[in-house]
């Protein structure tokens, strides 16, 4: 799963889709919407993880060179991807 899915968002999507997609998720996973000490750590984990995803996509320099590995490895292993496509994305 590349940022882009985790995100739901398209490859070409703007700073706004992105921002969006920040912001919906952010409701769902941020820390203080959970009680249990587990999730909540989990949670926080998630955070860092969504947080350093839209850092990498925000910034142009770095999303092209996230961009450029992606393309690299779709074309060394179209196999893994067409797996990737059956797994549920909440999994």
């Amino acid at each position: 799963m590349n940022y882009y899915e985790e995100l739901g968002i398209k490859p070409d999507a703007d700073v706004e889709e992105i921002r969006k997609a920040h912001r919906r998720l952010v409701r769902l996973m941020h820390p203080d919407q959970h009680r249990d000490a587990a999730m909540k750590q989990l949670a926080e984990t998630q955070m860092r993880r969504l947080n350093s995803i839209v850092a990498t996509l925000l910034d142009g320099e770095r999303r092209h060179e996230y961009d450029e590995e992606l393309r690299a490895s779709l074309t060394a292993h179209p196999a893994v991807q067409a797996a990737w496509r059956k797994v549920p994305w909440w999994i």
